[in-house]
Parts: structure tokens; sequence; C-alpha cells
């Protein structure tokens, strides 16, 4: 990978973080990079050891868990905040990414 494709592929790791919550097209991504899709996905995964698609997912679940851990909000609400229209899809990966169900998450960080 050259160094001006790791700095585009920094960038584009940045930009799913700034919108984790919307749903960002490879197409849409590799535009902004100056890419074609095959050398961003090809590159992303070199880089961060995952695809665009488990990174997206990864950076929702953590900024679930925090919010989880700070906040009150409801389940439903958080879903809703990372990105996820449907709570049950929300949990069914929070369970995958965690072994624990967010309620059962919570329950465990205000033992704490």
């Amino acid at each position: 990978m050259y160094k001006g494709d790791k700095k585009k592929i920094e960038e584009v790791g940045e930009l799913i973080a700034q919108n984790y919550a919307d749903k960002l097209t490879i197409e849409e991504l590799a535009k902004q990079a100056g890419m074609c899709e095959t050398k961003l996905k090809f590159c992303f995964r070199k880089y961060f050891q995952m695809s665009l698609h488990q990174y997206q997912i990864k950076y929702r679940m953590e900024q679930a868990a925090k919010l989880l851990h700070l906040t009150d909000q409801s389940i439903q609400d958080i879903a809703l905040q990372v990105g996820y229209s449907s709570i049950s899809h929300f949990t069914h990966t929070f369970k995958i990414y965690y072994r624990l169900t967010p309620t059962e998450f919570r329950k465990k960080q205000e033992e704490f």
C-alpha cells in the first residue's frame, strides 16, 4: 500500500467514525477516497484487519456500549442513535459482539 493510500484509508476510517449511524455505501466511500471500490476494500482490510462493514459494526457497538453505560436512554433510543432501525437486529448484533444483550450489559455495568 502506498503512503498516499494509507492516508486515504485513515480518512475513510474517520469518515465512518463521524457518520457511524448513517448507511454509508462502499461507492460513496470510494468516491470520497478517490479510489475504485475494489482497491478501497482491499486497502481498508489490509490496514484495519477487518472489512468496512465489520469496522462500522464495531464502531456502532462501541458507541452503543458507551451509551448504555453512561446514560439512562432506552435501548430502543440507543439502537436508533447508533444506526439501527430494528431493535431486534440491534440486540442480536450487540449480543454477538459482547455475548450479552444490551439489558444484561447495562445491568452488569451498574454492578461496578
